[in-house]
């Protein structure tokens, strides 16, 4: 908490969007994501300075789980809004994961029509994704991510209820055929 505190406000910034987009810090989504103007690559050097964030060759990660944690921890408006800017930063990237859009999309609670309907897709994006590499019970917790987004129609919830048990029938197939 102390160290944090002495962050300047636009670093405080940084670290907060950077611990809600979760253990993998991307510049590329802090840029789309933090105000214009903010120099993410020298607010990135004061958090590493701080200790909060340490260098690796795979780009800056928390020091700490505490630190990420901590700044992560914010009124549920601010963090499903952040959320939302993270999923669509992250969804304008070549190679991101559907699973890791969708998980953002789905955190921030969307209830317009259209982000909902954005969310729902990413949801099933993932669940297909999942799904190609055998990860059915992966491809089922997206699917049941998406019927718990509001205002899905009585008829695309039943279409995600029907592609939700197909995953989970998979499973269950995959389970007794490793049981015989």
């Amino acid at each position: 908490g102390r160290r944090l505190a002495r962050l300047s406000a636009p670093c405080a910034e940084l670290v907060t969007v950077a611990a809600v987009g979760g253990p993998r810090i991307r510049a590329e989504v802090l840029g789309r994501v933090l105000p214009a103007g903010y120099d993410v690559g020298a607010l990135v050097e004061e958090a590493v300075r701080a200790r909060i964030l340490v260098g690796t060759a795979d780009g800056p990660r928390f020091a700490h789980d505490l630190f990420r944690e901590t700044a992560a921890d914010l009124p549920a408006a601010r963090a499903e809004q952040l959320h939302a800017r993270i999923g669509a930063a992250l969804a304008t990237l070549p190679g991101v994961e559907p699973g890791e859009v969708a998980a953002h999309l789905v955190a921030a609670r969307p209830t317009r029509p259209a982000a909902v309907a954005d969310a729902v897709g990413w949801c099933e994006r993932a669940a297909v994704a999942a799904s190609s590499r055998l990860g059915h019970a992966e491809a089922a917790t997206h699917l049941a991510a998406a019927l718990t987004l509001p205002g899905t129609g009585a008829g695309e919830g039943r279409r995600l209820l029907g592609e939700l048990a197909e995953a989970q029938d998979r499973c269950e197939l995959i389970l007794r055929r490793l049981r015989e």
